[in-house]
């Protein structure tokens, strides 16, 4: 007797486990750096700082958080170590930046994260799926 698991049940076992490992559970190299393609230093420094609090109103202590963040080191680092970081994006959503970005008044920059990323989801699902039903269909 072999056992049958259903795709989207790997798919969203997968998405637990990147959850508790290695970064945020959506966003990729690709995406993070777009994004540090698209904002000034002094907006990716905001962003990064606005990004370390947990309230889903702007911080009030928003201006001293951004003083804290070195302007030495370029966007794309910022992102890097704030996406791999426990306490900070590992394990986050790709919406806790979106929120962040239109807080900021960047809604193009965060409309095209949550399409981007959603996209990519969808993608990864129906491949998921489709991988499955022709496994199904084959057995």
């Amino acid at each position: 007797m072999s056992l049958k698991v259903h795709p989207s049940l790997i798919f969203i076992c997968t998405l637990l486990l990147l959850k508790t490992s290695f970064c945020t559970i959506d966003l990729n190299t690709a995406e993070l750096q777009y994004l540090a393609d698209h904002l000034t230093p002094e907006e990716c420094r905001r962003l990064i700082a606005a990004a370390h609090f947990k309230s889903y109103q702007e911080p009030n202590a928003l201006d001293q958080a951004e003083r804290k963040v070195s302007k030495d080191v370029p966007c794309i680092a910022l992102l890097h170590h704030w996406n791999s970081q426990q306490g900070e994006g590992k394990g986050e959503t790709h919406e806790l930046l979106e929120h962040r970005l239109r807080q900021m008044e960047k809604n193009e920059l965060a409309d095209w994260l949550g399409r981007t990323v959603f996209h990519e989801l969808a993608v990864d699902l129906n491949r998921s799926l489709e991988q499955g039903l022709h496994e199904f269909a084959t057995e």
